[in-house]
C-alpha cells in the first residue's frame, strides 16, 4: 500500500512539474489527466506474456514500485520483490488492480529522476578535462561516501565468524589499503580514540555471518545512518573454480561498501547476455538496467565487481580490422539485445563466444587497475599511513 501511495503522489507531482517546466528538453512521456500512459502493446509471439491486463514482450521487465518489478519471458511473467542487500528477489503476487497505471506511473517517476540527475550533473561538473573525468561504476552522491576514506565496521557477534573467516575478511580489507587511500577502523576503536570519522563512529559496515542460506551481499556505500549491511554466508568463503580466492567474495562485497556498482551494469558493456538462461528472480535482471551518471572510464571485464560468465555473460569473439562479420566473429559496436530491446538488435549466440575471454569474466583473486583507479577516485586521500593499519585492532 505504501509503494501505491508512494507512486500516485509521485505522479501527481511529475505532471505538475512537466506542466510548468520552461526547459527546452522535452520528456517523452505523454500525459493523460492525471497520470503518463505508456502503451501496452499486443502479443505478437507465444513469447510474450499476458498478466493481470498487461501485456509484456518477451525479455521485458517493468518496475511498478520502487522496489518491484514484473518480467517476462518465453511466456512466462512473475512480479519480484527486490531486497536491498540480496543477491535474489523474492516472488511476490502480481497486483490486480491498477497494474498498467502502476507501471506507467513508476515509469515516468524514473525518467522524471534521471533527467533531474543528468541536469544537476550537466549543471555542477567543472568544464574541464578532470571535471569530466569519470571512472567506472560508482555512486555519485557525496553522502553515500565515508569521509576522508575511512570505513567503520565491526563483526557482528550476534552472527559470529570463526577465526579463519575473520582472517579472508582482514585480508580482504588489507587488499583495498595496500592500492587505495581507503583505511578501515572498528566502531570499538573508533569510540575509544573519540575518532571524527564515520559521522563520529554513527555508521559502521555490519560484518554478519548467516546462521543458513547462501548469502554474499551488501549496501552500496552509505545507505542510511547506522548500520551497513553486509552477509558473508559460508559460501563466500569457498574455492571452487581458478577464478576464486577464500577472501575474494569478500573483496568484492567490500568494493560494494566503498560505494560500487556491478560492472555489468556499465553503459558500454561489451558482452551479450542469455536471458533465457536466468531466472527472472536473479537480480541480475534488476541490476542490468545502465547507470548512465556515474561512467566515464572503459568497461572492465577484469573488475572485481563483475558477475562471472555463469549469469549468462558471453563476451564475443570480435572481428579484427582486417576480417568482416562471419560466423567466426562479430563486427565492432554489435548491439546486442537487452532487456526491453525492441528488434533492432542482435541476439548472442554460442557461437558469437570467445570461449577464452568469457571463462575469465568474474575474477575474485586481485583488484583491477580499473577498480583501483574508481577507488581512488572517489577516495582521494588517506587519513593515515597503510603501514599504521588498524585492520583487526
Amino acid at each position: 500500500m505504501a509503494g501505491w501511495i508512494r507512486c500516485s503522489v509521485l505522479a501527481t507531482l511529475l505532471v505538475a512539474s512537466l506542466a510548468t517546466a520552461e526547459q527546452e528538453t522535452s520528456v517523452h512521456i505523454k500525459v493523460f489527466k492525471d497520470s503518463p500512459e505508456v502503451a501496452n502493446e499486443a502479443v505478437v509471439s507465444s513469447k510474450d506474456c499476458q498478466v493481470s491486463g498487461v501485456t509484456l514482450r518477451h525479455r521485458s521487465m517493468k518496475y511498478y514500485g520502487e522496489d518491484s518489478y514484473v518480467a517476462c519471458s518465453n511466456g512466462k511473467a512473475g512480479c519480484y520483490l527486490i531486497e536491498r542487500v540480496h543477491d535474489k528477489a523474492t516472488q511476490v503476487a502480481c497486483p490486480t488492480e491498477n497494474f498498467q497505471q502502476r507501471i506507467d506511473e513508476e515509469t515516468a517517476y524514473r525518467a522524471h529522476e534521471e533527467q533531474t540527475k543528468q541536469v544537476q550533473a550537466q549543471n555542477t561538473e567543472e568544464d574541464t578535462e578532470e571535471g569530466h573525468r569519470r571512472l567506472s561504476l560508482v555512486v555519485v552522491s557525496t553522502t553515500r561516501i565515508w569521509d576522508e576514506g575511512v570505513v567503520c565496521y565491526q563483526l557482528n557477534e550476534e552472527y559470529p565468524f570463526n577465526k579463519t573467516q575473520k582472517e579472508y575478511i582482514y585480508e580482504a580489507m588489507g587488499k583495498y589499503e595496500a592500492s587505495t587511500n581507503v583505511r578501515f577502523v572498528t566502531t570499538a576503536t573508533c569510540e575509544k580514540e573519540k575518532l571524527s570519522y564515520c559521522d563520529s563512529c554513527a555508521n559502521w559496515v555490519d560484518f554478519k555471518h548467516p546462521t543458513s542460506g547462501r548469502d554474499c551481499n551488501s549496501s552500496i556505500g552509505i545507505t542510511e545512518e547506522g548500520a551497513q549491511t553486509m552477509n558473508l554466508a559460508d559460501r563466500c568463503f569457498e574455492v571452487d573454480d581458478d577464478l576464486k580466492t577464500v577472501y575474494g567474495s569478500a573483496m568484492h562485497e567490500i568494493g560494494h561498501s566503498l560505494g560500487m556498482y556491478h560492472e555489468h551494469q556499465h553503459p558500454k558493456r561489451t558482452i551479450g547476455v542469455f536471458w533465457d538462461d536466468i531466472d527472472q528472480s536473479i537480480c541480475i535482471w534488476s541490476e542490468m538496467t545502465i547507470r548512465d551518471l556515474s561512467v566515464g572510464g572503459p568497461y572492465d571485464l577484469d573488475s572485481v565487481m563483475h558477475y562471472p560468465m555463469t549469469y549468462g555473460f558471453c563476451q564475443p569473439n570480435y572481428c579484427s580490422a582486417t576480417q568482416t562479420q562471419s560466423t567466426d566473429c562479430v563486427e565492432q559496436g554489435t548491439v546486442f539485445c537487452n532487456l526491453n530491446d525492441d528488434d533492432n538488435c542482435t541476439d548472442i549466440t554460442k557461437a558469437m563466444c570467445n570461449e577464452t575471454a568469457t571463462a575469465a569474466i568474474g575474477q575474485r583473486k586481485i583488484l583491477s587497475p580499473g577498480d583501483l583507479a574508481a577507488i581512488n577516485e572517489l577516495y582521494q586521500s588517506s587519513a593515515w599511513s597503510n603501514k599504521e593499519s588498524k585492520i583487526g585492532v
